[in-house]
């Protein structure tokens, strides 16, 4: 019975710092993204997560679909931002004790 409580117990705190660790990335990203440019929330939500789901980049469809008012130095000032905070995408932290 311990041990199962235990094994919970470490995979919930292994689930929470991984949520925290997105949610402190996130916010710093979008943090990064209000010092380059002003958007509406819902904008820099898209602009992040087509960035991570591109490894890092705006793609060329994407940026004409829903960001064709930004310069070209405006995304790459995202893409940087966007790298800095994730690299080339999304990874868990290191949970290992």
């Amino acid at each position: 019975m311990n041990l199962a409580r235990n094994n919970c117990f470490r995979s919930f705190v292994i689930v929470f710092r991984g949520e925290w660790y997105i949610t402190a990335n996130y916010d710093a990203t979008k943090d990064a993204l209000r010092q380059i440019v002003d958007m509406p929330n819902r904008k820099l939500d898209l602009a992040i997560r087509f960035c991570l789901q591109n490894h890092g980049r705006l793609s060329g469809r994407k940026r004409s679909q829903h960001f064709n008012f930004l310069s070209d130095d405006e995304v790459e000032r995202i893409e940087q931002a966007v790298e800095a905070t994730w690299g080339k995408g999304p990874s868990a932290p290191d949970t290992s004790d």
